[in-house]
């Protein structure tokens, strides 16, 4: 289980780029069949906290 503000992660950027390597995180919903909609907020550049995803509650 993976809750706001859990650290997933630390990494060094900077020398990720300077290796050649893109810095580009995709996000993946696995579960979606458990969900209603799930619309993306945010795309492009984003900083921690900002929201990326509205995930609705699956009717009955």
């Amino acid at each position: 289980v993976v809750r706001r503000g859990d650290v997933l992660a630390e990494v060094d950027l900077d020398v990720i780029r300077a290796a050649g390597y893109e810095t580009i995180t995709p996000v993946v919903v696995t579960n979606k069949k458990k969900f209603g909609a799930v619309t993306p907020l945010a795309s492009g550049q984003v900083q921690r906290g900002d929201q990326l995803l509205d995930v609705a509650p699956k009717e009955a």
